[in-house]
Formats: structure tokens, C-alpha cells, sequence
């Protein structure tokens, strides 16, 4: 069996004086480079990793039709991210790095897990890295909502905004294992 990303296709884009050859679709890319970013955070390596997320951002700039940011993908069987398995690791420089890159710290694997689960495996300091980060995003976030509910309010225009302000709103807890927090 094989799949798409592991036949060959391309497609000729005419230039001024030359033809570039660019693979046929963009999600062709995504697995060999999402694999090798994982492999790259399973073994602690820094700078190839880094290396990884830079031609990944050069790939989508030159090419619009990519749309796959390897920071965010996730493995198609596990669901893991890069950000999951440095996780894992407890590796802090690595962490911060996918996070600076734009990987999702609240994404869920096949299992239920999310990097904050693989950080509390590993070492205090990467929760605390996922942890602060987490907050500075929901704080923003907050504060993006509350300014738009403000100005729908003034309005009185009744948004998709404010039926997401809801779903903030409800309550969340511990599984009944206790080691996994889900909405109620």
C-alpha cells in the first residue's frame, strides 16, 4: 500500500527564465518533515529541530499553497506533537523553543494526554515553562474577549464571541483517575 505523501508528483511553476519544481500538494512534505521534527525532540537535539521549524517557515513563505506548520501537526497514529514528546523529555530549552514556534500547548493526543501531562511525568521545570505559558495565553485571550464583549454589548449585537465566552465559562475537573482535567 502507498500512501500519497509517498508518490512522487509535481508540478512545473513558470518563472521569468526558469521552471521550479515544487512538490504536487504540501501535505506530501508534512510527514517526513513532522517525523523528523519528532525524532529530533525524542533526542534532544536542539539545532536540528531548530533548523527543522526555520525551512519549514521558508517552505510556506515561498509557497502559499503549504499550509503545514510542523510546530502544530500532530502524528496522524499517536496524535502527538513535537511539543508532547520534548514534553516528555522534560528538555526546558526545547519547550520554549516549540512554543516561540507556535506549537499548541493544549492539543490532546490519542490518549487524552496533552504536553502538560507528558511535562508532569518529567521535571517540575517543564511544567512550569507549560504552565506559564498557558497562562499568558488565556490571559490574552481574556482580555481579547472581555474587549469584544464589551464592544458587542454596546452594540447589542449577540455573537458566535459570545456563545464561546460560555463555553470559558463552564466548569472543569479531574477525571475520576484524577489525572486528567476535562469540562463537566
Amino acid at each position: 500500500v502507498k500512501f500519497p505523501w509517498q508518490t512522487h508528483h509535481t508540478r512545473k511553476i513558470p518563472t521569468m527564465s526558469t521552471t521550479v519544481t515544487l512538490p504536487q500538494e504540501s501535505s506530501e512534505r508534512q510527514p517526513s518533515q513532522l517525523q523528523a521534527l519528532l525524532t529530533a525532540c525524542e533526542a534532544q537535539d536542539i539545532q536540528n529541530a531548530t533548523n527543522l521549524l526555520k525551512n519549514n517557515q521558508k517552505e510556506q513563505k515561498l509557497d502559499p499553497t503549504n499550509t503545514t506548520d510542523i510546530a502544530r501537526a500532530q502524528d496522524e497514529t499517536t496524535g502527538k506533537s513535537a511539543l508532547m514528546i520534548a514534553a516528555n523529555t522534560g528538555n526546558v530549552e526545547l519547550i520554549q523553543l516549540l512554543l516561540h514556534n507556535g506549537a499548541v500547548w493544549n492539543a490532546v493526543d490519542r490518549q487524552n494526554k496533552c504536553a502538560g501531562n507528558y511535562a508532569s511525568e518529567a521535571n517540575q521545570a517543564a511544567c512550569d515553562v507549560l504552565l506559564r505559558h498557558a497562562v499568558q495565553c488565556e490571559l490574552l485571550l481574556g482580555a481579547a474577549g472581555s474587549k469584544r464583549n464589551k464592544s458587542n454589548d454596546d452594540d447589542n449585537n449577540d455573537s458566535k464571541l459570545n456563545e464561546n465566552g460560555g463555553y470559558l465559562d463552564r466548569h472543569v475537573e479531574y477525571s475520576e483517575d484524577g489525572n486528567k482535567l476535562v469540562d463537566s
